[in-house]
């Protein structure tokens, strides 16, 4: 049997020592995939969190939030509902946030411990300030409303409204049905 030799250009390697050569690339090329793999794992579980999970991990904390109409609002989180982030603003009056409708979130520090009511729907919490006759702010892609709540309905709320420049809607007093769809905020003045 002859010897089996190759040239790595300076002199001649074993075939022993070559296989274990190769293979030693072989390996370093496995863990670089199986790295990048991690890595793209890792990168898609992080695309499969939604906002949702990140606002439910804020709870309890003071966050600002910037809405698609514009309207920027500051509250301490205390529950997010079915489509609602729900808190309490800095005057302590209660502020409702539309999931639907936020744009951007940041939080500012820590809020403090406290108990607060838990509400599942926008519904639940307009119903909520509708039975304590509340003077509410609504805040809607064309501008505000501002007045209390007479009824709420399936798909939308009734408003004594009061006079204001903000939306062209009517005089001061007159009633007013608003879409659910179309209101971005809901704050207790």
């Amino acid at each position: 049997m002859r010897a089996f030799s190759l040239s790595d250009g300076v002199g001649v390697m074993d075939p022993i020592t070559y296989l274990d050569e190769l293979e030693s690339v072989f390996d370093a090329e496995r863990r670089a995939q199986v790295a990048g793999q991690g890595a793209d794992l890792a990168e898609a579980e992080a695309a499969t969190v939604k906002l949702e999970a990140r606002l439910r991990a804020r709870l309890g904390q003071r966050l600002r939030v910037l809405t698609r109409g514009g309207a920027l609002v500051d509250l301490l989180a205390r529950h997010l509902g079915d489509d609602v982030l729900i808190g309490q603003a800095p005057g302590g009056g209660v502020v409702m946030v539309r999931t639907a409708a936020i744009a951007v979130v940041v939080p500012q520090t820590a809020g403090e411990a406290g108990q607060a009511r838990r509400w599942r729907s926008a519904r639940a919490v307009l119903r909520d300030l509708r039975r304590r006759r509340a003077r509410v702010s609504l805040s809607l892609p064309a501008g505000s409303v501002t007045g209390t709540i007479v009824q709420v309905g399936q798909d939308y709320v009734e408003l004594a409204v009061e006079l204001s420049h903000r939306v062209p809607v009517g005089g001061g007093g007159q009633r007013v049905a608003i879409a659910l769809g179309a209101i971005e905020v809901v704050r207790e003045c």
